[in-house]
């Protein structure tokens, strides 16, 4: 990523927060000879990671193919009801979830390596009002606890309610 954002467009850079090695932040230094990767290593209080996630434009869901676990993250990885619940599209590897989330909710782009970075954040940023709004409704349609649990909530009141009937 840090190598790719080197020859980015000049009006983006690649903003990476969170914790990392020592040696994963000295690889990701040298690779920034231009400096458009910027780290963010401070640990944010729970209470404003909504915040720091708004601020971004477009987030990565960089899942490794290594693992069931990290290819099937798109309908379970908090930071992309994160992402959708702040109206912040995403780009992701091109596994089965994210394909489906940006075929048919239209809310990010799907790449298949790290080299399609670039090409996806153009298409993101060329429609970006229109990727902003299908994030808020994918989080509406898929993330929003309210919204998506209301029926398991009736049927748990309805087996309670027979159960305490019989």
């Amino acid at each position: 990523l840090a190598r790719v954002a080197q020859d980015a467009p000049g009006n983006w850079v690649l903003v990476m927060h969170g914790f990392s090695t020592p040696e994963t932040i000295e690889k990701i230094k040298s690779a920034n000879v231009r400096n458009r990767v910027f780290l963010s290593l401070e640990t944010v209080p729970s209470d404003r990671i909504q915040e720091v996630i708004a601020s971004a434009d477009i987030g990565l869901a960089m899942y490794s193919p290594l693992t069931d676990n990290e290819r099937l993250t798109a309908f379970s990885s908090e930071k992309m009801a994160l992402y959708m619940q702040c109206g912040v599209p995403f780009i992701a590897f091109d596994y089965p979830g994210y394909q489906r989330l940006a075929a048919d909710d239209r809310c990010g782009v799907a790449i298949r390596s790290v080299a399609e970075l670039p090409e996806a954040v153009s298409t993101i940023l060329g429609s970006y009002e229109e990727f902003r709004q299908q994030a808020y409704r994918t989080f509406h349609k898929h993330y929003d606890f309210a919204a998506n649990f209301a029926g398991i909530a009736k049927t748990f009141a309805a087996v309670w309610n027979s159960a305490a009937d019989n």
